[in-house]
Order: structure tokens, then sequence, then C-alpha cells
């Protein structure tokens, strides 16, 4: 399924184009935090699904402010990416941190072992939990569960 609002990945590097209602938003090549904020309805919400279908291997951290949203994107990614043969997302590489009792169950595995979040490619959390819970594990992605996981520096570029 195509989203509303594709974004146009880069012909070189990571960054990608984000054609919104309200114009367009080029997101560049280097590693870091991005915050898109436009009016509602300018296509933010379709524009990150599009991002998370093509870039989920580089490791997503989506961050919203209620637990609807955050329900509505992981519903959405379950049944639009994971369950489409072709796109390559699997159950396990997904994690909702929330306090949903829908997600009880993920709850309780992230508080047992919380460095569990690095390997993983998609990472829904509210804002809240971003700034409360152990932040550096929400900042390092490695694909790689044998290589060694370096610490966050503290560095949010």
């Amino acid at each position: 399924m195509k989203e509303l609002f594709n974004i146009s990945p880069h012909s070189i590097g990571d960054g990608f184009t984000m054609d919104l209602k309200t114009g367009v938003v080029d997101v560049p090549d280097e590693n870091g935090g991005y915050i898109i904020s436009t009016s509602m309805g300018a296509g933010k919400t379709e524009s990150i699904k599009s991002l998370i279908r093509h870039k989920y291997d580089s490791g997503i951290l989506y961050c919203v402010d209620t637990k609807e949203e955050l329900r509505k994107m992981y519903r959405w990614i379950m049944e639009e990416l994971v369950k489409d043969d072709n796109c390559g997302l699997e159950y396990d590489d997904v994690m909702i941190v929330s306090s949903d009792s829908e997600f009880q169950c993920q709850l309780s595995l992230y508080r047992d072992n919380p460095e569990m979040l690095v390997y993983k490619k998609v990472i829904l959390i509210t804002h809240v939990r971003f700034w409360t819970d152990l932040i550096n594990y929400f900042l390092i992605y490695s694909p790689d569960k044998n290589e060694e996981v370096r610490p966050f520096d503290g560095d949010f570029a």
C-alpha cells in the first residue's frame, strides 16, 4: 500500500525529501534527530509511514504525544508492514513501550531487559517516556547483535 505522502530517498546517502501539503522538507544525509513540525493535515504522519517503510533498517524511533497516536502507528506497522511479505520487517523488529494494558507483555520485556531496544529496528514511545526512561537505549541502534554496542555519549547530534 502506498502512503498518501511518500518520502523520496536521496540517490546517495541516508537523506530524504518529504513533500508535504505545506511545502518540501529536505532531511540531510547526516545522522541525527529531526523534528518535523507543521500544521494538522499537512502529511506528517503519512510521510512518517513512508519513512518507516523505506528506512526501518536504519533504525527508527517514533516518538509522539499520546498513547492513541502510538497505538495507531503500531497497528499500522503490524498490518501494513509486518504482514507484507515483500517488506522484510518482522514482528520482533518492532517494540512499543507503553503502559497501555494491551501492550503489557512488551512493557514487561522492556523492563526486564531494556538493553534489547538497541537491536529493534522500530521503537515506538511517547515523549514522556523519552525523557523519563533510560534515554541512551532509545538513541542507540545496532542492527548486528554480534557487534559491540557503544554507549550513548551525550551528543544529541
